[in-house]
């Protein structure tokens, strides 16, 4: 009898991620704290969520998940700059928003080069490939209610915050959209109107 070996490949470690979220010590628009926020996330199976402050640089340890520190630059309405300088990666933010979308984001990726552009942000599609970059997803949440609208399925070596933003650099991950938050929608419309840094 001849014994027959089958080789079988590990699959690689897959990370649920959301990269653009907020909560109440950084973002005067979030009445939630980092902790709400964190079981919620958990409680949808997230691994990672990057906390963003409007214009402040989050200092958050979100308990239970892989925390990613950044911030959010307006820049007026609609567009804005997600930021995680520490690993040199920026993110266009629900270009949709605002006037003149298509012309808007244009000028926003030639003026700020980000590395990549959000796809799906609460829910809702932004963005439909016209310049060639890494497109993301994110759900702006800003209260447990608009938590998991969008989110990542990263493709990554190690539960660990650099393999994390390594393997996104690298493309290696899908994007997801699970419905509109109805509370996001009217958010945002709200933010068009009154935006904040």
């Amino acid at each position: 009898n001849r014994l027959q070996l089958t080789h079988q490949t590990k699959s690689m470690p897959t990370a649920k991620v959301n990269l653009h979220a907020h909560e109440s010590q950084h973002s005067f628009d979030s009445n939630t704290p980092v902790e709400e926020m964190a079981a919620e996330y958990r409680a949808q199976g997230f691994d990672a969520v990057g906390f963003v402050g409007h214009g402040d640089m989050t200092t958050v340890d979100a308990p239970g998940l892989i925390t990613i520190n950044g911030v959010e630059h307006g820049t007026g309405p609609g567009v804005h700059l997600v930021a995680y300088p520490q690993h040199d990666f920026y993110i266009a933010a629900h270009p949709r928003y605002g006037i003149l979308p298509r012309r808007a984001v244009r000028q926003f990726v030639d003026l700020y080069q980000p590395d990549a552009v959000e796809k799906y942000n609460s829910g809702m599609g932004q963005y439909s490939g016209e310049i060639a970059t890494l497109e993301v997803a994110g759900d702006d949440a800003h209260n447990t209610e608009q938590v998991g609208t969008s989110y990542m399925q990263v493709e990554t070596k190690r539960m660990s915050e650099d393999a994390i933003m390594d393997a996104i650099k690298r493309g290696n991950y899908t994007v997801h959209s699970e419905g509109v938050s109805v509370s996001g929608y009217v958010r945002k419309a709200i933010d068009v109107v009154l935006p904040g840094d």
